[in-house]
């Protein structure tokens, strides 16, 4: 099920590949000092994503089925 492979290692894989797209888009639109600054986009997603939605996703996870989700 999915206690198992990957899922049991990566509970949202749709986030951490959003991320790895967006980091894509900062490094293939480096071309100078000041292009570093596409960084900051993936940076902000990241603490967004680690700091308000996955908290917020695991706490209805685990109320909406209990103990299928741990």
């Amino acid at each position: 099920m999915l206690n198992s492979g990957l899922w049991k290692k990566s509970r949202h894989p749709n986030l951490f590949f959003e991320f790895l797209t967006w980091i894509g888009f900062a490094i293939g639109g480096l071309n100078d000092y000041i292009s570093i600054l596409g960084f900051m986009g993936p940076i902000f997603l990241f603490i967004i994503v680690d700091r308000l939605t996955l908290p917020l996703t695991e706490k209805h996870m685990k109320e909406s089925r209990g103990e299928l989700y741990e």
